[in-house]
């Protein structure tokens, strides 16, 4: 095997680059890191997400007093008050029908991940996802 070809570097002359090619082993390495990484991307968020629909719960609050909470995977309307209505659907979540003037909280259109939220500033209703085991927002290093 013949040695690689020196190129000769113009700003540091004490060491020179080596010309190396692209070959199979390096396609395949990167084949399976994007493998793993498309892996992780789709796999791993769903995990640590609480995943789709197991073990997540909607939890309707106004102020800061729970007033119902129900399982995402059972598909149900939920009448919270006169007026405002929240309907779970194939595991996601909105606001069927609501008595505020603008209606923001109805063309929100829905929810199906842990931390995702619907506000209905006028009545003053919060619809959260949230996830069975985890009692935190967010965890910082």
């Amino acid at each position: 095997m013949p040695p690689p070809e020196i190129i000769p570097n113009r700003y540091h002359a004490r060491f020179p680059q080596v010309k190396t090619k692209f070959n199979i082993f390096d396609a395949l390495l990167a084949v399976v890191l994007a493998a793993a990484a498309f892996f992780l991307f789709f796999y791993g968020s769903a995990r640590w997400s609480g995943g789709r629909s197991g073990g997540l719960f909607v939890r309707v609050l106004s102020g800061s007093d729970e007033i119902r909470s129900a399982p995402l995977d059972v598909d149900r309307i939920i009448k919270i008050r006169d007026g405002f209505t929240v309907k779970i659907e194939k595991s996601r979540v909105s606001v069927l029908s609501s008595d505020c003037p603008k209606k923001i909280c109805e063309h929100s259109g829905s929810i199906s991940r842990a931390g995702d939220s619907i506000v209905c500033a006028p009545n003053k209703i919060a619809v959260t996802i949230v996830a069975k085991d985890i009692n935190y927002d967010a965890v910082t290093k």
